[in-house]
């Protein structure tokens, strides 16, 4: 009897451990690239197998469960599609409630009963994924590796990097100074299965106009690096997908960045925002002020409601609105310098934050109103002109204070400032003929409006906008007349930086001899671009980087249809297009080519693979097009897609 109580204590019991087995909340977890969802219970039984998912996403914000995401026995390599959903329905946009969560319950058939661990599948790319989730419930201890593994200790890496600045100590004379900064990182719990390997850093010269973009590499164990150029000190980001990593450098430099993987998690999470990290620290001469940066908050102008502010505030109303907002942020800030030890090169970075972007603001809403204008022309307040003292914000600004072209916002204001309303009145019209002497003069008009419209003395920033415009004035007139245009601009510009920029674009434009193609050079980007290329050699090659998301992209497509008829099946010219899938998601894409005749040399890359080529052909925006010769080197790596059937003219003149 002793022994058959014992027998069926032991049933029971092997009978409670099944049951109890079925259900496990809050599974282990080995990695997951998504900081929205989370699975918190797996019910398992002979019908099925019930996932629940624990959403936390923006309120009022949409999210969507497909019916082509799976399980994948992480052994096996099986997959397992769902059969059913709870809570929403598959492709449905579901919106989260006030409380930015929700629970959802995927259903999978049954799963195999020797699976101890899965991965669950949203994307193919690993984006949105969680993997190695446990199955069973001992719990293991998750490790993360660390700089100490990597670089040795804190101290180590110090001693390779050189100390903090004087936090005392101002910009010299050497502001302006070519040299090579060195971007090294560690991004803790890292794994390479987060649907990305690079980072991008999108670097331009701000005073001729040339992109540098760069590709930050990261390796398996969550090492990143980057080397680029620099003119001056510079604040940046890098871009690893949806997540931006802001820094400060300068040339010659080397910074070292430590990150979290959980920040990046929140960053996935909190997509209305520019997440700003709390596990971040810096290594290096810099680190200080970086550190300042990213502590010290500034107030600056909100676009969200930017389109209604224009639609309903006079000129003078918005302009002055803008005006009381940077006087507020600026107090802001000087309470928050009384309240914070700031370094001098801290306390200018943050102040010039502010006034670019209100300043900028003030820019976006004269040029933004022509166009509101042409698409409402009911709108009383888009009818209003612009006050003849709306431009007057301009004379509080030092035009010749470098410290402005620190800040990463101050490429899009010199933009707006080099086409801003009241330089309209020195463009004129003029015959090819006259094209030198008009533009020879043309920098002399916009001197003449600075001084005696705008009241203001011409420096510094004048000049960096004649420099912009340098490269499209040269592109339209001879070598000899360049030679006169060039001599006439380094005159009239003071700083000696600008002037050697000056002349070196001008030898880049004119080089000595016959513009020669050239070959790419060997390596992985190189590589990636032969593939798509290599099978028209024999052809000439218009490549067209691209993207659904670009407006100008789309426009130029269904412009240059014509040209793709008149040359299809041509045996001397191919069109390839190439675009990501961060600009073209996999819907619109699909619609577009669909919808207009491309060719079949179209390419839709990872967004790791066209960081490459962007750092290839140094190109930040698109549309960017290059020409490729029969050989396959590249005759013109920022080919005029404007005037297309004008260049392809010459190059095939035999064509019809």
């Amino acid at each position: 009897m002793k022994k058959q109580a014992t027998i069926l204590f032991l049933l029971l019991g092997i009978s409670y451990t099944t049951f109890a087995q079925r259900i496990i909340k809050n599974p282990e977890y080995e990695f997951k690239s998504t900081g929205i969802n989370t699975i918190t219970q797996i019910e398992r039984n002979k019908e099925n197998t019930r996932i629940q998912i624990h959403s936390e996403f923006i309120p009022h914000w949409w999210i969507t469960f497909d019916s082509t995401s799976y399980i994948k026995d992480a052994d096996s390599g099986k997959k397992y599609f769902p059969i059913g959903i709870e809570g929403t329905t598959f492709g449905k946009q579901t919106f989260m409630p006030d409380s930015g969560d929700s629970i959802f319950t995927l259903v999978f058939p049954p799963l195999d009963k020797k699976m101890k661990k899965f991965d669950y599948m949203e994307s193919e790319t690993g984006e949105g994924s969680i993997f190695g989730v446990s199955l069973e419930k001992k719990k293991k201890q998750k490790t993360k590796q660390t700089e100490e593994g990597i670089y040795g200790t804190w101290k180590d890496m110090e001693n390779h990097l050189a100390t903090e600045a004087d936090p005392s100590v101002n910009y010299g004379s050497d502001f302006f100074r070519k040299d090579t900064a060195h971007l090294r990182g560690f991004l803790k719990g890292y794994d390479s299965r987060a649907g990305f390997n690079t980072g991008i850093i999108y670097i331009n010269n701000v005073m001729t106009r040339e992109d540098y973009p760069t590709v930050v590499q990261i390796h398996p164990d969550g090492r990143f690096e980057a080397d680029f150029p620099l003119n001056q000190p510079w604040e940046g980001y890098i871009f690893f997908k949806r997540t931006t990593v802001p820094f400060y450098i300068e040339p010659g430099e080397t910074l070292f960045i430590s990150l979290d993987w959980e920040d990046f998690l929140m960053a996935d999470r909190y997509r209305d925002r520019r997440y700003e990290f709390k596990n971040i620290v810096y290594k290096g001469t810099s680190a200080r002020i970086n550190a300042e940066l990213c502590r010290i908050k500034v107030n600056t102008f909100s676009y969200r409601d930017f389109e209604n502010q224009l639609k309903t505030l006079s000129p003078a109303d918005f302009k002055q609105q803008q005006l009381e907002a940077l006087q507020e942020a600026n107090d802001s800030l000087a309470l928050k310098l009384k309240q914070n030890s700031t370094s001098i090169k801290g306390q200018q970075i943050l102040k010039n934050k502010i006034l670019l972007s209100f300043y900028g603001a003030l820019f976006d809403y004269a040029m933004m109103r022509t166009h509101y204008a042409a698409r409402d022309s009911t709108n009383e307040i888009l009818k209003q002109p612009l006050p003849d003292d709306y431009y007057d914000f301009l004379t509080q600004i030092n035009s010749n204070d470098k410290n402005l072209m620190i800040p990463n916002s101050f490429s899009s204001f010199i933009n707006r400032y080099e086409f801003m309303g009241p330089f309209n009145k020195a463009n004129m019209p003029f015959k090819p003929e006259d094209r030198f002497e008009v533009l020879s003069k043309e920098w002399i008009r916009k001197d003449s409006i600075l001084r005696n419209d705008l009241q203001i003395t011409p420096g510094l920033l004048f000049d960096i906008a004649k420099v912009r415009s340098l490269d499209y004035a040269l592109s339209s007139i001879t070598p000899k007349e360049g030679t006169l245009l060039v001599g006439q601009l380094t005159n009239s510009i003071a700083e000696p930086f600008l002037k050697e920029e000056t002349m070196r674009m001008y030898a880049k434009k004119f080089p000595e001899g016959e513009k020669q193609a050239y070959k790419l050079p060997e390596g992985k980007a190189t590589d990636i671009f032969r593939k798509m290329v290599n099978p028209h050699k024999g052809k000439f090659v218009l490549v067209d980087f691209w993207a659904t998301t670009c407006g100008p992209c789309i426009y130029s497509i269904k412009e240059m249809q014509p040209l793709r008829d008149k040359y299809k099946g041509s045996p001397d010219l191919a069109f390839v297009y190439i675009t990501d899938t961060g600009g073209s998601p996999e819907s619109s894409y699909n619609k577009f080519i669909s919808e207009n005749d491309m060719g079949d040399n179209l390419f839709r890359l990872s967004e790791d693979e066209y960081n490459y080529l962007r750092q290839l052909f140094r190109f930040n925006g698109i549309p960017r097009y290059v020409m490729l010769n029969r050989d396959g080197d590249v005759i013109d790596d920022d080919f005029p897609g404007h005037s297309a059937k004008t260049e392809l003219q010459k190059l095939l003149p035999d064509s019809k």
